[in-house]
């Protein structure tokens, strides 16, 4: 579903600010 990816996102966003 599309809040799954909006999940992902926010992850990869975290881990680039890491």
């Amino acid at each position: 579903t599309s809040l799954v990816r909006a999940v992902v996102r926010e992850c990869g966003a975290t881990l680039t600010l890491i």
